[in-house]
């Protein structure tokens, strides 16, 4: 294309101008242009391409102007050029230019007989291909990951001082004098970040990670765009949403109209549902966003649906959105060490959502039992010798065996049963590719041989399907600005059919994983309405606003078995601005038994130190409790070794019930809370420094008191039946600043926060005290036969409902630009845990974390990219129990890039 071009400019410009712009050849004919004469690669170029042929005395005369006839021959042989190479050897540009030399020399071409016609058709396509070319737009964003960890201290239970071995609850032994590692799912707490989320990855070692979104945008006409967003996703972590060791690509079609009739912006999208609409308050729905994706390269904790969705606003006023979708049923990972075939599972961390493959085999009945799948084929060697059969269905690999050979009867062992033929049957292969059973030694002619095997069920979803349906309409008030009501409607429900055949069955039902089918409506109105009789403060254009929604549930975990239960919920609150000062002020009743989407479920057995918990969602974690003081207090009066028995002391998380989180759990609201929530933002100035202050102030309270979900003693005290009258509180104060103070030179961003929360439950309670096995959630034998019949034992009280726990924060981040394009930040995270937790009214529970962090970010100058490298220290001390501390180090390095 860069060769034609200087062409086209030979054609209009005298030949010693023209030579100037060529490119280098091998050899030039031409007597008169020496070797080092400037323009002697140009005229190479040309005498190569066939453009130029020089005169008949064999030189170039390239210090005269070109005749028109002259350049007319130069131009056909362009336009030769162009025929033979097609439209794409030029640009748009290039053939404009050609184009006006052709019609310039319009009689000089034709007395040549030259055709223009191809060139002319050339420009058109190329015109049509410009203009393509130019409704495609790529926008895109590669976020590229290495992360080294280390544990420089790992947590282990408490040093085994029972003197003999002792078997684990969660498994292993552990020596006397010894210490092992801890229970998995108090680990997952433990080595989490600042979050303090289980499912971040924190596995040791070296990751190479990305996560890379591109979408590609093609305008068809003014008003209609398609859209094809496409992600690419490697975590090197398992289950579904990331497959370990491998690329997941997810591919979208996004259509887009910005005026269709009375309907503007309409969108059609189908793929990743990214774009859905949360009601008001997130009360009836709280739509999938990036935030619950995680940041770059972290496992997202309520991952997009995938369906299909429509979109618009009608006439200006109402906007509507509906979906359907698949949603991916995701567990909880409790399994650890388990051989999983399908490769998913085996680089999947413990305590992480994971999503089972829909396709899979299932067996019914034992190999080698006469009910059940077992099936038996006979083949007889009548034509000749038999060395290899195929059976009739699909064999479970580890099932085949020969259970008649010649007469004789052999079970799946290949012990001789019965009969009066060979005493062994013969030796065989199965091969599960061929679904054939291959003979080494061919069996002679006229034999018989049976072989029977479970044959496998075919199953076209193993784990049921699960569909959401989903509207919100939003209709604004015409004549009352601000002024908006909203109707949300969410459905999620579990999918039932069975169609079975002789051997293969399509499967979605309950009864392979055991759990139920859900099923869950969601109905909500909302709304808000600006005050505009009413002014506070100085602004008269600001107004009080009220805002409210209320929304009915219907739920069912198991809707074959379990009749469905339906419960409200209502947030009322008001916002106003006072000065500066903004703020909003609302309350809130959630019924126990309102519900929105499913329950939390486990890949595995539930934790044992979880187990008691009868909540349908995953709470929030408040710390750490122990059990080592009430012990103590046990083996003081009993004389046994409980305190320092690492099967009966322990650690174990406390949640806080009013936080409800979950893959599936879609309310920006936890069940069976009351109470007021208090929000202010406060700009102010000290000295001449803008600092924007913000305030939380929450109490809230249970509904119906629950301490059953809340206290892992009361399971198994008096038969499990004790319950309190008290309901839980949670009192929270949060508060923070951000400003800007010169430093160095530069200008410093800080950001400063603090937070105090308390659980608390005043219930004094005492109940006698039994160490706990959290194996079985029952009284430890030894220590049951200790206190039969000795009221001293006996007497050691335990507060099973009493709450008294204090969680508190504190967090602190810098942001230095050392240059234009470096920028040096630090962050602390300081959280403290004490108070008493269900065992005693005194404290004993004292620990703390905290998170160090340092990094530098280069922004790569005239880009939107930019590369960062970010150290990070994770440490847990625990001042009661300090088997239980954990060190580690992170360091990572950011690849960023956005187009």
């Amino acid at each position: 294309m860069k060769r034609l071009a200087t062409l086209v400019l030979a054609a209009g410009f005298s030949l010693s101008s023209l030579v100037a712009m060529g490119q280098g050849a091998s050899a030039t004919p031409f007597a008169d242009v020496p070797a080092n004469h400037w323009a002697y690669q140009a005229i190479q170029s040309l005498a190569a391409d066939g453009l130029v042929e020089g005169y008949p005395d064999g030189k170039f005369k390239g210090d005269r102007p070109l005749s028109r006839y002259e350049m007319a021959v130069l131009v056909a042989r362009v336009i030769a050029k162009v025929q033979a190479n097609g439209a794409g050897y030029a640009s748009k540009a290039d053939l404009d230019k050609l184009q006006k030399l052709i019609d310039a020399l319009k009689d000089e071409l034709d007395s040549l007989g030259v055709r223009v016609t191809n060139v002319e058709d050339a420009l058109d396509a190329l015109d049509k291909r410009t203009k393509f070319a130019q409704s495609i737009q790529l926008h895109g964003s590669l976020f590229h990951n290495f992360s080294q960890r280390q544990s420089q201290v790992y947590p282990h239970t408490i040093v085994n001082g029972t003197g003999a071995a002792q078997t684990l609850y969660y498994g292993g032994v552990v020596a006397a004098g010894r210490t092992a590692g801890i229970d998995p799912f108090v680990e997952a707490y433990i080595r989490s970040d600042e979050s303090n989320a289980p499912n971040v990855p924190a596995a040791t070692g070296d990751q190479i990670r990305f996560d890379d979104r591109l979408t590609f945008t093609y305008a068809v006409t003014d008003n209609l765009t398609v859209s094809l967003p496409v992600h690419i996703i490697n975590y090197n972590y398992g289950g579904d949403f990331t497959p370990g060791q491998n690329i997941g690509i997810q591919p979208d079609i996004l259509v887009h109209l910005p005026k269709a009739g009375a309907i503007s912006n309409l969108y059609l999208r189908f793929g990743a549902l990214d774009n859905m609409q949360s009601s008001r308050l997130g009360l009836t729905y709280r739509a999938p966003d990036a935030s619950q994706q995680g940041p770059a390269f972290e496992y997202p904790t309520q991952p997009y649906q995938k369906g299909f969705m429509v979109g618009g606003v009608l006439n200006g006023l109402t906007e509507f959105q509906a979906s359907f979708s698949r949603v991916d049923q995701t567990l909880i990972n409790t399994q650890t060490g388990l051989f999983d075939p399908n490769g998913s599972f085996g680089t999947n961390g413990y305590f992480f959502y994971t999503a089972r493959p829909q396709t899979g085999y299932t067996q019914t009945g034992p190999p080698g039992s006469l009910g059940g799948s077992l099936k038996s084929n006979t083949f007889n060697a009548s034509g000749g010798v038999l060395s290899e059969v195929y059976l009739s269905a699909a064999a479970q690999i580890g099932t085949v065996y020969i259970s008649q050979f010649n007469g004789s009867l052999f079970n799946s062992s290949g012990q001789l049963i019965g009969g009066a033929g060979p005493a062994a049957p013969p030796g065989f292969t199965y091969n599960q590719a061929y679904n054939s059973v291959f003979f080494p030694s061919a069996l002679p002619a006229g034999s018989s041989v049976t072989i029977s095997y479970v044959s496998l069920g075919a199953s076209a979803n193993t784990n049921w399907q699960r569909y959401d349906a989903n509207v919100r309409i939003n209709q604004k008030i015409k004549g009352l600005p601000g002024a908006e009501v909203g109707l949300s409607f969410n459905r999620l429900f579990d999918y039932d059919d069975v169609n079975t055949t002789a051997d293969f069955s399509i499967v979605r039902q309950a009864s392979p994983t055991g759990y139920g089918l859900v099923s869950d409506t969601v109905l909500g109105l909302d709304a808000q309405v600006p005050l505009a009789f009413l002014t506070i403060g100085g602004d008269k254009s600001q107004h009080p606003t009220i805002y409210g929604e209320t929304a009915f549930s219907k739920y069912s975990p198991d809707y074959h078995n379990i009749a469905a239960v339906t419960d409200s919920a209502a947030v009322v609150g008001v916002r106003l601005k006072i000065f500066q000062f903004t703020g909003s002020l609302q309350y809130q009743v959630v019924g126990a038994n309102f519900i929105d989407g499913a329950p939390t479920r486990f890949f595995g057995n539930p934790p044992q130190l979880f187990n008691y918990s009868k909540l349908d969602y995953l709470p929030q974690f408040f710390g750490y409790a122990n059990n080592v003081g009430i012990n103590q207090q046990f083996d003081k009066a009993s004389g046994l070794k409980t305190s320092v028995n690492p099967n009966l002391t322990y650690i174990y998380p406390v949640f806080n019930p009013f936080v409800a989180s979950g893959s599936q759990f879609f309310s920006a609201f936890a069940p069976n809370a009351q109470g007021e929530t208090l929000n202010l933002n406060v700009p102010f100035r000290i000295g001449g420094v803008k600092i924007n202050g913000r305030l939380l102030g929450q109490h809230l309270s249970e509904v119906q008191a629950n301490s059953l979900g809340t206290s892992l003693y009361a399971n198994y005290i008096n038969n499990g039946t004790l319950q309190s009258s008290q309901r839980m509180t949670l009192d929270k104060v949060d508060a923070g600043a951000q400003f800007n103070l010169p430093l160095f030179g530069q200008s410093v961003a800080f950001n400063l926060a603090g937070s105090v929360e308390r659980l608390g439950r005043n219930d004094k309670t005492a109940t006698p005290y039994l160490p706990l096995n959290p194996g079985t959630l029952t009284a430890d034998p030894a220590a049951a036969a200790a206190a039969a019949g000795n009221p001293t034992i006996g007497n050691v009280p335990i507060f099973a409902n009493y709450v008294n726990m204090y969680h508190t924060t504190l967090a602190a981040a810098a942001a230095l630009p050392v240059t234009k394009d470096v920028v040096f930040g630090a962050t602390y995270n300081s959280q403290l845990f004490h108070g008493s937790y269900g065992t005693t009214l005194n404290p004993n529970i004292s620990e703390r974390k905290d998170t160090y962090v340092g990094s530098v970010t280069y922004n790569i100058p005239k880009t939107t990219s930019a590369v960062q490298f970010a150290l990070r220290n994770y440490k847990y001390t625990d001042y009661v129990l300090p088997t239980f501390n954990n060190v580690e180090n992170k360091e990572d390095v950011n690849f960023i890039i956005r187009f």
